[in-house]
């Protein structure tokens, strides 16, 4: 029996090709490979915060983390890392009250490094505004102490992560104003705005000339 001719491949249809294979890499010559995140940690006034400065490009968003990548999101479930923000060029990362840097910043770095790695995995929401926040915590509780002691606080100046208060009232040459300004306040703001590095009182009608100064954390 004769075999049948091949049936001709149509005119306007491109005859099968096998895709080439690979080409192996060379003997001798290592593939490429990605170099190491820059990475360093800063102090914050709160010792809880630690900011990791890396190139702009590699922070996966702004304002609060609301999902990080693994393995960064292991150490949230296990309550090491209560809380991540992303701010210009650095992540600041809040560890639990029972947790501490000098056992666990080298893990930290080491998870935030690989999680880094994993842009799409990250979500973020938008950073929260000074001002606003300062105008939430003096409308709440921390107003309502103040106010119940004879106290007042109005907002002078808000400057990026520094804000400057005046107290008045009863508030305005108690001894204890340092204690309101750090402890009352600031915690309150910082509680919602980590970011925060300084917060100043004034007294008087000396706008934008404080008294002195109350570095947040201190």
């Amino acid at each position: 029996m004769t075999a049948p001719s091949p049936s001709p491949v149509p005119h306007d249809v491109a005859p099968a090709v096998a895709p080439p294979s690979s080409s192996p890499v060379p003997h001798g010559v290592e593939p490429a490979v990605a170099p190491p995140l820059p990475i360093h940690a800063e102090t914050t006034p709160d010792d809880a915060v630690v900011r990791w400065v890396v190139p702009a490009t590699a922070v996966p968003g702004r304002g609060h983390v609301t999902r990080a990548a693994e393995p960064l999101a292991r150490l949230q479930r296990e309550g090491v890392v209560t809380e991540i923000e992303c701010d210009d060029g650095a992540l600041l990362v809040r560890l639990a009250p029972t947790a501490s840097w000098r056992e666990w910043a080298e893990p930290v770095r080491r998870a935030l490094v690989e999680s880094l790695a994993q842009p799409g995995e990250w979500e973020t929401e938008g950073r929260a505004d000074l001002a606003a926040v300062l105008a939430e915590v003096l409308a709440g509780p921390t107003g309502e102490f103040i106010a119940s002691h004879g106290g007042t606080v109005r907002v002078i100046r808000v400057d990026g992560d520094d804000a400057v208060v005046q107290l008045g009232g009863n508030c305005g040459d108690c001894p204890l104003q340092g204690f309101t300004l750090q402890r009352r306040i600031g915690e309150a703001v910082r509680e919602r705005y980590p970011q925060l590095r300084t917060l100043e009182v004034e007294r008087g009608k000396r706008a934008f000339r404080p008294r002195f100064r109350v570095p947040v954390g201190v």
